[in-house]
Order: structure tokens, then sequence, then C-alpha cells
């Protein structure tokens, strides 16, 4: 494409649009238009003037891949612009987004446009059918019954702002004068709600999903919580009946290779043990029951909210909690294993106990006195940084062993610990090195937050 004719004529104006930015008119103008790196048009922003004075531009030739109701916004934007060009107008004045509507008698007379299928509605469930699940009282559309509903736009597509949708919503819910808006926001934190896949459960038979139903999901559970829930109390699905037993499986299908799921969750376990909370106030009398791997309370006084969750409901303990019980299992925390010599079943390990400072004769009073009386406060890694901890500290409520540790990087080794327990104090302690002969080798390496 030239943008000058032979014989030096330029046109008045020329409108450039494309639905896919690797369109062969792109590539024939780059010569004579100024283009993005990606082979996008370069235009003003807000002009949507390109380097060409009388060539204007819109769509994904300008912004990439992007909706038809942005690339109709442009359109009709560029046209604004366009209009005050040819007029000889200011072109740094802002673009008026409302446009006169057009009478909607006017549509309907244009070739091939109707109106005549009747509207779609949804359906709403009978009480038979919705006394046998959880599922919604009003249904969605099918994807006929979708199809069929847009085929019923007067120009579908393309916003002709007849007005009609304005007429039509009782909740007043369209606004035409609406432009883009840029805020500036100062925020203490940031919620980013990313959505999330459920996991099957058809994918763990053992359990029993879809063979008995009395076997729910967590988001099933939800739905019998919440303040909208259908029969305003928690049902079991079966018979209909008030549950005095409620048993959680967290973890499943958690980290598992046979299911294909190498992945953990971090926010299951809370809003387990929030619906349990919600459960002891729904069913006071109901014994719950939490079984699990382990607890992954990762974010600011989540820690506090599980350890503070002793109102009945009794929290299976974790795995390794068994595994510390048992004479062939030997448990070390806060170790590096230096070097290994042998093969499965007979390994020559040596092994580096790094140093807690603290004795764990050192009781949970004498900790307590302790953690009060150290003027040092840094940010706490176990709570993202969104609080503080001391310099003595425990890793984490349930950490094991449950016993405090000092951290010499930001220790001032100003004495007040040594008052309140000097024979429990070492800040001396040097790192140990054993050796060990085991049979198999489980290294933990633990993860940054």
């Amino acid at each position: 494409m030239n943008l000058s004719a032979g014989n030096g004529y330029r046109p008045k104006i020329l409108v450039f649009s494309s639905d896919k930015i690797s369109d062969p008119a792109t590539e024939g103008i780059k010569e004579e238009i100024d283009l993005n790196r990606d082979g996008t048009i370069k235009v003003n922003p807000e002009t949507l003037q390109t380097s060409v004075q009388n060539v204007f531009a819109g769509g994904d030739v300008v912004t990439g891949p992007s909706s038809i109701i942005e690339a109709i916004g442009q359109g009709k934007k560029a046209v604004w612009y366009i209009d005050r060009f040819l007029e000889g107008l200011d072109m740094n004045a802002e673009h008026e987004s409302k446009l006169p509507a057009i009478d909607v008698k006017e549509v309907l007379k244009r070739p091939g446009i109707t109106n005549s299928t009747p509207r779609i509605n949804g359906k709403i469930r009978t009480p038979e059918e919705r006394v046998a699940d959880l599922e919604e009282i009003e249904t969605t559309f099918t994807e006929e019954e979708a199809r069929k509903s847009a085929e019923r736009c007067l120009d579908c597509a393309s916003c002709r702002e007849c007005h009609m949708c304005i007429e039509a919503c009782p909740a007043d819910c369209i606004d035409f004068f609406q432009k883009e808006k840029v805020l500036d926001v100062s925020a203490k934190s940031v919620v980013i709600a990313t959505g999330f896949n459920l996991f099957p459960l058809e994918k763990l038979p053992n359990y029993g999903a879809g063979k008995f139903k009395n076997v729910i999901s967590a988001m099933e559970m939800e739905r019998h919580l919440v303040p909208t829930r259908p029969y305003n109390t928690v049902l079991r699905p079966k018979d209909g009946c008030v549950p005095d037993n409620i048993a959680y499986v967290l973890c499943a299908g958690s980290r598992d290779h046979s299911v294909n799921n190498t992945i953990c969750s971090p926010i299951c376990c809370m809003y387990s043990i929030k619906q349990g909370q919600l459960l002891m106030g729904a069913l006071p009398v109901a014994d719950i029951t939490i079984y699990y791997i382990d607890i992954r309370s990762f974010g600011k006084d989540f820690e506090e909210f599980y350890q503070g969750d002793t109102r009945g409901d009794a929290i299976v303990e974790r795995l390794y909690e068994e595994v510390r019980k048992r004479d062939n299992i030997t448990l070390l925390t806060g170790a590096e294993l230096i070097a290994s010599q042998g093969s499965v079943g007979n390994f020559d390990l040596t092994i580096k106990i790094n140093p807690r400072y603290v004795k764990g004769k050192c009781t949970e009073r004498e900790f307590e006195k302790m953690e009060k009386a150290c003027p040092i406060s840094v940010p706490d890694e176990f709570n993202f940084g969104l609080k503080e901890r001391k310099a003595i500290y425990k890793r984490g409520e349930k950490a094991l062993p449950p016993q405090a540790a000092i951290d010499m990087e930001a220790c001032n080794k100003c004495g007040e610990c040594e008052k309140i327990c000097k024979e429990n104090i070492i800040l001396g302690q040097k790192p140990e090195s054993i050796k060990l002969k085991v049979g198999a080798i489980l290294t933990n390496t633990g993860f940054d937050p």
C-alpha cells in the first residue's frame, strides 16, 4: 500500500482498520507509518492519529488482540476526532463519548434486522428437584439457549445505542456516560481473587464420593453454612436429618502422583478450620473431626487462628507426630546433611546440628517471659513479614520440636533472656556434628515464604 497516489494526490482522510495484526496491509505500510515493535500501528492514544497526519487507526491493529467492544469504542472515538480534523477544529479537545441515540424504529427497518424471536427465560427448578441436592434454584442457559438468546440482539456485536437496554433493565445498570478511569489507591494489602478449580472427587473413589450421598465437597458444605442456605440449617443430603458427627478429610488428592496432582492448595486448611468453627455454631452438640497430613497456616495470624480453634472440634495430629514415636526413625530438625556414603539400606551419614542457643528444658512460661523482655523485633518470616517477632522466638506454633531458638543475626546480646533463664541459654553454643548409620534418608528442605 502506498499512501500517496502516483499523481501526487494524497487523500483527505484515510481510515485504517484490520482484525489481524499480521494483515499484509500492515506490512505494506511500515515504510510510511510508524509501527510498534510487535507490528501494531503507533497512534496518539487520545486521537488515534498515526504518524501520518491524515491517517487514523484503531482496533486490533493498534491494541493487539482485544474484545469487539473495545474495537467498537475506538472506532467511535476515531470518528469523533476525524470529524474535528476535517473541520479544522482543535484536536486536543476531550472526546465526548456520548453520541446521539438512534431511533429503534430506524434500526428495525434495516435489511436483515428482525426481532420476532421470543425471549428465552431461565428455568426455575421445582421443589421436588431442589430438595434432592444443593444446586441453584434458577438454572443457567444451555449453550443452545445462550446462542438463541444472543441471536435476538438487534445488531449483534455492534451497539447502535438505541437505549432499549436502559428501558428494559429494572436495576438501572446501563450507563452510556461511563469512561475509562485510572485510579491511584493507597492500601496496606491487596487481595487478588484468582478463582480456583475444585479437585474432582471422582478421582478418589475410596472416599465414596458419588456412591454415598453424605460424602460432599467443601463447596457443598459452604452452601450449607452460608446465611442464604437452602434449609436454614445443616442437613444430611441422604435423609435430611441433622448430623451429629462430621469428619473433614483434608489433603485429599494433595501431592498425589496417582491422580496427577503434584501440588498442595494452601487455602484448604484455613477454610476447613473456619467451616469447623461455623459448624460448632450451627450444630453445638455435633462432634467435628479434622483429618490432615499437615496444616499450612500461611498468612498473617493464621497460626493463631488455627491454634485458637479449641472450642470442641478435634484436629487429628499430623503424620510426623506419629513418626516421632517410632523407635526405628530418627527425626532431626535444624540440621544439615554434610556427607553420606553407602547405598540403599546401608548409609553412613555426617550431619551438622545447627545451634538454637536455647536448651529444650526451657518451659513455656520461661519462654513467654523471655519473649516479653527481649527488646529486639524483626519482621516475622512465618507471617510473610506482615507482623513482627522477637529475636528469641519459636519457628511457628506447630514446629517440631516445639522449643525456642535465638536469631543470632538479630540478637544484640543484651542478656535479658539470661536473667530469666540462665541455665537454659547458651549464647556461645556451636554447631554439633554427629554420625548416623541408617537404611534410608528423607531430607525435608523447607521453603522460602
